[in-house]
């Protein structure tokens, strides 16, 4: 079965995995399509592929793209199945004739109608190209010297699939589905997939035809073994395949003569950990040497050292950063200056980042402000080139709402009322979501029937088929990939709608290319902290940074314990503002709690009731062991972060940090076992802790494991929710200042002026000469 997507590679990755899944042979390839002329690229091994990926990126890329040139440039690894007869000629004066192939199909090669949009009565459609009979083009063969290639065109797999191929039609080219049946390829018969030897008998059903050259096809109804043949062959000789465990592509990086990379990172690290910990005893340096050889056994030296080399693109343009995420669990990425928390003050664990017993690539993101973040991504084009740098994509795909409203489109229902009626469905869903069952469950979706008794659930059950599938292209917020070479030479590259390249893959594909994906997100709360420094100097303030910032200040206690923290980054939630006052939180260690407790799990789990009542004294804290109580003691016996079941995993069982973590994802995607628990049971036993309190440990291990918040992101963003806090307490007119020039917050700007006016805060009218 061979996969070819219109000018693109989209569904490539899908169709491997599954194709791997099934044992069949899968081969990749496109149907290029450039002004009038089309043609079918197969890539035959890697070389193919970084060829194939080129052509693709110039197609979408280069104004000045010539198919015939570009694919006489790009051959290599590549064949060619044409059924063009204006731009056969044209390609085999260009390519090998072994590279080149006439398609030939059940009744030659119609017009693809189904690629242009039916004909309205005001415009005249595009022109579908002349129809080429299969005389023409057995014709053509024999004058250019070129070999017959049997093929069949799939667009569906059943031929009941018609009527939903139609749709999907209708769909895209924003037509009425009845407009849209019976213009659109008309020969349902002939599009579904065909099982081996079908397609022999289809092809040898056409009418009898004679072939005046090469004994491709001879007379007669049933002899047309050669172009069979070839296609056999053409398949047969296609061996590309996408393993899922390629080794990463890490981009190139200057290095001093002699110096590997893991010897490079080694003496950065050391030299870091002088100067952001000049009085660190042996347990640490311990532990910075341990992580450093996880990072060099497992490859990934050139990975923190192409996110060091960001990082100090920023620092140079002073562009506020910080490094987020489960990253903030690695002393390595403290000491590089990667991250600001300390984990060694937080308790924070490196398996949870970088599990030596997963070979995936870390991931490391990276927040900077949100005003000059595009100044970053500049810099990081002309540091790293143009030409090795590249956008990530998204796909977007249908929800309910969005779903909905095609089908209703091309059924022909009003436009005024599909926008009542899909505005009443929410804007996301799972895959497995019944439309049905939503719409029925749905109050007023049926105000009124506008259409023929079964007509309105039609459009429903049709609007089923929609849901999740792709849509169209998006921008991921933050992705970026760098490689060693072009990009184009990894993923083939296209322009989004802002003018930006982007890959034709998602940061999955991306990422099982072995490709590396950095996130470099932009980040409001930056830019407000920033901006209020920079009015406090101008007025002669000099505020601490965050590291030397009191963490019990009194100010600062006032605001959160009372609950005032609009405007503040993490903190200004209604639930947040709660969750303050019932924990009277008073210094930055119960702000990074708050923030692992308000997200919805915990509350669903009840953990955050029972924190909240252990935390006021009016429940008992203890965990029920010694150790676990000592382990837990920070967070009342209850595990809140993820790396407190590692933790008790360790402690209790006797783990290593990596099968910790190994646990930790099997108890929250639910596939741990009873070998797993009767393991653990026998090793806590070993260490003298009772059984029934061994399965209570792993009863509520399990429960936490699928609510339970990483620790180190709730460290790195509740210690700049606090700064936020620190700042609006001291200095509320430069705070809010900065805080209503970004735009930034969870209410309107009005709710943000009453909250500065009740700190004292006064509004000036504006003024051309004194204003700023």
């Amino acid at each position: 079965l061979v996969l070819v997507d219109g000018n693109g590679l989209y569904g490539l990755w899908p169709f491997a995995r599954e194709a791997e899944r099934l044992g069949l042979h899968g081969v990749f390839g496109c149907e290029i399509v450039h002004g009038p002329h089309r043609l079918y690229v197969l890539a035959q091994d890697p070389r193919g592929y970084r060829s194939l990926c080129t052509l693709l990126s110039e197609r979408h890329l280069d104004p000045r793209f010539d198919l015939p040139r570009a694919v006489a440039r790009l051959i290599d690894g590549l064949l060619l199945l044409c059924a063009d007869l204006a731009l056969l000629p044209q390609i085999a004066a260009r390519v090998p004739r072994e590279r080149l192939f006439v398609a030939l199909g059940p009744r030659g090669v119609p017009p693809q109608k189904s690629l242009v949009p039916p004909r309205p009565k005001d415009r005249k459609a595009p022109d579908p190209g002349p129809r080429c009979e299969r005389q023409d083009l057995v014709q053509a063969a024999a004058v250019l010297g070129l070999e017959l290639c049997a093929v069949h065109d799939v667009w569906f797999p059943r031929r009941e699939d018609y009527a939903s191929h139609l749709f999907f039609q209708a769909i895209k080219w924003s037509r009425s589905l009845r407009g849209v049946s019976g213009r659109i390829d008309g020969r349902g018969g002939e599009l579904e997939a065909v099982l081996p030897g079908e397609l022999e008998d289809i092809v040898s059903a056409a009418p009898a035809m004679h072939l005046p050259a090469r004994g491709a096809l001879h007379d007669g109804h049933r002899d047309f073994p050669a172009a069979i043949e070839v296609a056999e062959r053409v398949l047969a000789s296609c061996s590309l395949s996408f393993p899922s465990d390629r080794e990463p592509v890490f981009p190139s990086y200057a290095l001093p003569d002699g110096i590997d990379p893991a010897e490079f990172l080694r003496d950065l690290a050391r030299s870091g950990l002088q100067q952001r910990m000049p009085n660190a005893d042996r347990t640490v340096v311990q532990r910075l040497e341990r992580e450093l050889l996880v990072v060099e056994r497992m490859g990934f030296s050139p990975y923190f050292l192409v996110v060091r080399e960001i990082v100090e693109l920023a620092r140079q343009r002073g562009i506020p950063c910080l490094g987020r995420g489960s990253a903030a669990d690695s002393l390595l990425a403290y000491v590089l200056g990667l991250t600001n928390a300390d984990p060694i003050r937080y308790g924070l664990l490196f398996e949870r980042f970088l599990n030596p017993a997963r070979q995936s690539l870390p991931d490391i993101d990276l927040d900077f402000c949100w005003r000059r973040r595009d100044e970053l991504l500049e810099a990081v084009y002309e540091h790293f080139g143009r030409d090795r740098v590249a956008m990530i994509a998204t796909y977007n795909t249908c929800g309910p709402r969005a779903a909905y409203a095609e089908a209703a489109k091309v059924a022909g229902l009003w436009p005024a009322e599909v926008a009542r009626r899909s505005r009443l469905l929410p804007g996301h869903g799972r895959r497995d979501v019944d439309l049905v069952d939503l719409v029925a469950s749905t109050s007023g979706f049926y105000q009124r029937r506008v259409l023929p008794p079964g007509h309105e659930e039609a459009i429903v059950r049709a609007a089923q088929q929609l849901v999740q599938t792709p849509r169209h292209l998006g921008l991921h917020p933050g992705g970026v990939v760098i490689t060693p070479g072009p990009v184009a030479e990894h993923v083939p590259l296209e322009r989004a709608a802002k003018g930006v390249v982007v890959t034709q893959y998602d940061k999955r594909f991306v990422e099982a290319l072995g490709l590396v994906k950095i996130d470099l997100l932009g980040n409001r709360a930056l830019t407000i902290i920033e901006d209020c420094l920079k009015m406090l100097e101008r007025r002669g303030i000099e505020v601490a940074e965050l590291d030397r910032l009191p963490e019990d200040d009194a100010k600062t206690r006032s605001l959160l314990r009372t609950g005032r923290t609009l405007g503040c980054f993490q903190v200004e939630s209604p639930a947040m503002r709660t969750l303050l006052q019932q924990l009277e939180v008073a210094d930055m260690d119960r702000v990074i709690q708050a923030i692992a407790l308000v997200r919805p799990g915990p509350a669903a789990a009840g953990m955050k009731d029972a924190f909240i009542r252990r935390a006021r004294g009016l429940e008992s804290a203890q965990a029920g062991h010694p150790l676990l109580d000592e382990l837990f003691a920070d967070t009342f016996g209850i595990m809140l972060y993820q790396e407190d079941v590692i933790r008790a995993a360790m402690a209790v069982a006797g783990m290593s940090g990596a099968e910790g973590d190994l646990l930790r994802r099997r108890l929250g995607d639910g596939a741990a076992d009873g070998r797993e628990l009767d393991a653990f049971i026998v090793a806590g036993l070993r260490r003298g802790i009772p059984r029934p309190l061994l399965e209570q440990i792993w009863q509520e291990m399990a429960r936490f494991a699928g609510y339970s918040f990483c620790k180190a992101h709730a460290v790195s963003y509740g210690r700049l929710a606090y700064y936020c806090v620190y700042l609006k307490a001291r200095w509320p007119a430069a705070f809010m200042a900065a805080m209503l020039r970004n735009d930034a917050g969870y209410f309107e700007k009005g709710v943000y002026i009453e909250e500065a006016k009740r700190l004292g805060v006064r509004f000036l009218e504006p003024c051309v000469n004194e204003g700023q």
